[in-house]
């Protein structure tokens, strides 16, 4: 491609995350709705790359978990109250040895904050609302032929968008329940990866047994309470990606994104916010 056609591509480029940036610096809707005016007049000469396509989606997702795209309801559920309900159920769970103990997280320092949230949201960490976060074994197993055993995923096999079990590696059924003792994946977790592609996020929505790698940490959450979608959006936002590059990195990793910090909002607003997605 010619050097003045690489350019012109870079200049668009460029005024596209310029435009885009106005979106998420937005103090109010009102000045939220100017800006979008501003790029929605042009937005068939704007959006005509999939550079371009792909940072409008990544700001649609920015601008859901900041809250931007649904209206505060003084007469939802405060997020606080929703985690003191998450905080005592999880406390049960411990005493009744169904849950391990997390690791003590320190507390969120607000200069780190990286945006202001809407009324009833509330900054936390990711091990507030996990009862489980694991990963699979810190060695490569011995795999099997696929008729002969269980399903083993890395993080190769795992995107925003689906689970691929078109090259999984297979591990038999007695390596299986061994990995499982760690922590056995249940359909609605979120697989979340912190080596090779780190910081991608994915729901497991399929119904195939599989366990995983240890570059793949493996999330429970209280589904009656938080809408895993919802969350693994989250984790896939800009400000949470940004965050895994910097701290979940290899198999030395010990955090598994425990201290991650997400923004929570009323159970109300989940799949709303999902579903502007």
């Amino acid at each position: 491609m010619p050097a003045k056609s690489l350019s012109s591509l870079d200049a668009h480029q460029q005024l596209v995350e310029t435009l885009l940036a106005t979106l998420t610096e937005s103090q109010n809707a009102e000045e939220l709705a100017e800006n979008w005016a501003r790029i929605n007049q042009y937005f068939d000469t704007l959006f005509t790359t999939e550079a371009s396509i792909d940072a409008l989606k990544q700001t649609i997702l920015q601008l859901a978990v900041m809250g931007k795209l649904v209206s505060p309801d003084p007469n939802d559920e405060s997020a606080s109250n929703l985690l003191e309900s998450i905080s005592a159920e999880k406390k049960l769970l411990i005493k009744q040895k169904a849950i391990k103990k997390s690791q003590l997280m320190l507390p969120i320092d607000e200069l780190d904050l990286p945006f202001d949230l809407p009324l009833g949201w509330q900054w936390i960490q990711l091990g507030d609302v996990c009862y489980v976060i694991a990963d699979g074994p810190h060695f490569s197993p011995k795999y099997v032929d696929k008729n002969e055993g269980v399903a083993f995923l890395s993080a190769r096999n795992i995107s925003v968008e689906s689970i691929d079990l078109t090259t999984a590696k297979y591990v038999s059924r007695e390596d299986h329940e061994n990995f499982c003792k760690c922590v056995r994946i249940r359909k609605g977790d979120i697989l979340y990866t912190k080596g090779g592609t780190t910081g991608i996020a994915k729901v497991n929505d399929i119904d195939t047994e599989f366990s995983v790698w240890v570059h793949v940490a493996v999330l429970q959450i209280p589904l009656d309470k938080v809408f895993n979608e919802y969350l693994a959006l989250t984790l896939n936002s800009p400000h949470c990606y940004e965050q895994s590059q910097k701290y979940t990195h290899g198999i030395g990793n010990k955090d598994l994104g425990l201290t991650r910090m997400i923004n929570i909002t009323t159970s109300s607003d989940f799949r709303t916010i999902s579903n502007c997605y």
